[in-house]
């Protein structure tokens, strides 16, 4: 079974141990399933983390090839040392057969032993090179003249900052602004010749030829990306969102040109180094149109001023009929006429300037700017997905 035999994570390093069962049936595939996520979690402890894997099973370094792929075990900033013995052959395929090995940032420690004496060979390999030989021997340590470094490789090269014209396979599917797809047929001519017992010219007609052009600011950005890194893009047919990143998985595509992160379906499948565009939630409505036009003899004044108003309308008349009624003055009359005509003038004037301001700059009524302010404004919505509007 799988042993922690030592786990410091305030000193930054954990030891991991295979038991000697790990070798018979499928103990090695059940042991990785539960050690692979334990080294996961302290890697995503710590901003950066060397990883060392000592075995001398091939089985065992594929297997671990295999399930730190599938749980996201390493990303580019983990350096990968591995340290096994191996004859050279095994060593190339090794390297070469996986991608934990070949595209990620690892390197391979060899250890021989010949006369009663060691040497140790450090093996990179580079995907992307100007020659057909990938696997590359970048340092030799033996105990007689100590450790030697490649003058052309470094331990831990950088093998993707130049792809040397190579094809690079992406994924992708048409969501604009980022990603269009166009067809436009083109005319193509075929010409034929043929030679038997005699000469003879053949002109094949005309065929129209199909061809996809793609445009939009992700196919730019790797346009941008192919001339500087000196690599051609092909783009993989996909039919869908979960096609397209599929393929990346099983690394058939090197990535997805337009993918969006936001689901958290798609962040437990994959690592992201960070994020260059933020696209946010939104609705849109018309504009609220404006209440009918009788309406507006009643906006210039607010609700408390029409209160106001009609107790005025009311209480002064009691008011007057009681002063007539009692034995009236001539002062007493005069003052309560002479505040109805000030009220009168004064919510008169206000009105009047308060009506031409509101017939000018009309009010709108207000806009929903939460869901829960649209859910109260409108009686029916709809939303846009990628597949259509709902």
């Amino acid at each position: 079974m799988i042993q922690l035999t030592s786990l410091r994570p305030t000193w930054g390093f954990a030891i991991f141990k295979a038991g000697d069962g790990a070798r018979e049936g499928n103990a090695t595939e059940d042991q990785l399933l539960q050690m692979v996520p334990l080294a996961r979690k302290f890697r995503l402890q710590s901003w950066c983390t060397n990883a060392v894997v000592i075995s001398r099973d091939l089985t065992f370094l594929y297997a671990f090839a295999k399930r730190s792929l599938q749980d996201r075990l390493l990303v580019w900033s983990t350096r990968l040392l591995l340290v096994t013995r191996q004859a050279l052959p095994d060593v190339r395929k090794l390297l070469e057969g996986h991608w934990t090995f070949s595209m990620m940032n690892a390197a391979l420690v060899n250890v021989l032993e010949a006369e009663g004496a060691f040497r140790c060979d450090v093996y990179v390999h580079l995907p992307y090179g100007a020659t057909d030989e990938k696997t590359h021997r970048v340092a030799m340590w033996t105990t007689r003249r100590g450790i030697a470094l490649s003058p052309d490789f470094q331990l831990f090269p950088e093998k993707f900052e130049n792809f040397h014209g190579a094809e690079v396979n992406v994924t992708a599917q048409p969501f604009l602004p980022f990603w269009n797809e166009t067809k436009e047929k083109t005319n193509g001519n075929g010409n034929g010749n043929g030679n038997g017992n005699g000469n003879g010219n053949g002109n094949g007609g005309s065929s129209e030829e199909e061809i996809v052009r793609y445009a939009g600011s992700d196919f730019m950005l790797l346009e941008v990306l192919a001339r500087a890194l000196n690599f051609t893009v092909r783009v993989v047919p996909s039919s869908s969102w979960s096609e397209a990143t599929r393929l990346v998985e099983e690394r058939v595509s090197f990535m997805t040109a337009v993918y969006h992160i936001l689901l958290p379906s798609r962040q437990e499948r994959f690592d992201f180094t960070f994020t260059y565009e933020f696209a946010f939630f939104s609705f849109v409505m018309a504009k609220p149109a404006l209440k009918p036009r009788w309406q507006s003899l009643y906006y210039p004044l607010a609700d408390e001023v029409w209160v106001a108003v009609l107790a005025s309308v009311v209480l002064v008349p009691l008011v007057m009929y009681v002063t007539l009624h009692l034995p009236p003055t001539r002062t007493s009359t005069r003052v309560l006429v002479g505040a109805w005509l000030v009220f009168t003038l004064v919510v008169g004037s206000v009105y009047r300037g308060n009506l031409t301001a509101s017939l000018t700059l009309p009010k709108y009524p207000p806009r929903p700017e939460t869901l829960a302010s649209l859910v109260t404004a409108v009686d029916r919505y709809m939303y846009r997905s990628c597949n259509g509007i709902v």
